[in-house]
């Protein structure tokens, strides 16, 4: 029960994700959540890009899994995950577009990760929507969950129908 309200949790989060309507420009604060977690961030990231194992089980949960809609659909525990980040040579990371929504002692974290693998022609870029879960334990905090998908830029559309004739 407990893990699915989490997965509900991390779900909500990306279904209520809003972009800017067209034209208008959003204006982005950095607050103090969005530095706190942003600063945790680049520590995980930085060790999973080091392959520094005890830096990234530092900042995890034992129980801590991955969801990606990827089949079979069943949740990745933290040693399959750890495993699979061996094989990936990360040479650059960068992480953008970050929200916090802020629980009692949790903390919804969605943001836009974008990883470069290889170097110079051989260099690849992915882009993922990732939706954290960070659980704080007294003074820290442990990511419990990760919600990670592929994102896919969508083509803008040739020419939009007016209606008229």
């Amino acid at each position: 029960m407990k893990r699915f309200v989490l997965l509900a949790v991390l779900l909500s989060s990306v279904a209520h994700a809003q972009q800017p309507a067209p034209g208008r420009q959003r204006i982005v604060t950095t607050t103090r959540l969005i530095a706190v977690f942003s600063n945790l961030e680049h520590q995980l990231m930085t060790g999973v890009q080091q392959k520094n194992k005890a830096a990234v089980q530092k900042l995890l949960l034992d129980d801590f899994a991955v969801w990606t809609p990827q089949p079979p659909g069943d949740p990745k525990p933290q040693e399959d995950w750890l495993a699979s980040l061996k094989q990936k040579q990360i040479s650059l990371f960068r992480i953008r577009q970050m929200a916090v929504e802020s629980l009692d002692h949790a903390s919804v974290v969605s943001f836009v990760l974008t990883e470069t693998t290889g170097t110079g022609e051989q260099a690849r870029m992915q882009n993922y929507w990732v939706v954290d879960l960070w659980k704080s334990e007294g003074d820290t905090w442990k990511l419990l969950g990760r919600y990670q998908s592929e994102v896919r830029a969508m083509p803008e559309a040739a020419s939009r129908p007016s209606g008229k004739r």
